[in-house]
């Protein structure tokens, strides 16, 4: 394992890049988030990382992320939009209904379709209006239940915003059953820019009777924030991933094919 590259650019750098532009500009250190995509892939070899679009969407980055053989979260149309213009890769070898999820809960149908349209078949939904949605298109697309896991550690805590109470996933599960939507798996997001991965490997613990109960589950979707030093300083990112796989090892479900965390937001 490499080590830490340095989290911010040097002065000197940053001096240089002012003085040739007259005009704001975005600076990227394209080897910073491909070394923490490395270290995910080091910590955590059972799973596929998907990077958050909304984080930074700049095409030589998704172009350097698509080489490495990373998966993407998106959000919106525009995102997976952007994604196709930026790597022609994902014309051959890149499989959009393989390494694409569309995460956000709530879509209209229009959006559904033309997600499909372009590839993505993978959809999240965290209650039962955005499950029925999903009946329309249930031959033509998997969906991931979100459930809500609240942290008191993140600086960034999602449980209020997104996902559905625990004590009604099975219920959530059962609809799907019944209505004929083709549930595959289970995600959540413990928050970002935790102090702990210990919030993330109790959720998993979590999830695991779900997956005995429902055989259909084949997907986990741990969500992201690990927490990173934005000053770059010392991190305890690894010891964090590290719970992570020890969770996953020893609690969670028994060996579900597909896993991911994100990279990049939440």
């Amino acid at each position: 394992m490499t080590s830490a590259h340095p989290a911010i650019l040097s002065d000197e750098v940053l001096s240089s890049v002012a003085a040739e532009f007259d005009t704001p500009v975005l600076v990227a250190q394209l080897d910073a988030p491909l070394h923490s995509y490395a270290l995910l892939r080091h910590h955590l070899p059972r799973v596929t990382p998907l990077y958050a679009m909304k984080s930074l969407p700049f095409p030589p980055l998704l172009r350097a992320l698509v080489a490495q053989g990373a998966g993407f979260d998106v959000a919106t149309l525009g995102e997976i939009d952007m994604l196709r213009a930026a790597s022609p890769q994902l014309n051959s070898n890149f499989n959009p209904s393989l390494y694409i999820i569309h995460s956000h809960p709530v879509k209209k149908e229009s959006e559904i379709a033309g997600a499909i349209r372009r590839g993505v078949t993978t959809f999240v939904v965290d209650c039962v209006g955005e499950l029925q949605k999903m009946v329309r298109f249930a031959r033509r697309s998997s969906v991931m239940l979100r459930i809500a896991f609240a942290s008191d550690t993140a600086m960034c805590n999602l449980s209020g915003k997104f996902g559905c109470p625990f004590a009604e996933a099975r219920d959530l599960l059962h609809l799907a059953r019944d209505i004929g939507v083709n549930i595959v798996g289970i995600a959540f997001h413990t928050g970002s820019q935790a102090e702990s991965g210990r919030d993330t490997a109790a959720a998993i613990a979590a999830v695991a009777p779900l997956f005995e109960e429902f055989a259909e589950l084949t997907t986990l979707d741990i969500g992201g924030g690990f927490p990173l030093d934005y000053a770059g300083g010392a991190t305890a990112a690894r010891a964090n991933l590290d719970l992570a796989l020890s969770a996953l090892e020893h609690g969670s479900p028994p060996g579900p094919p597909h896993l991911y965390p994100r990279g990049g937001g939440g």
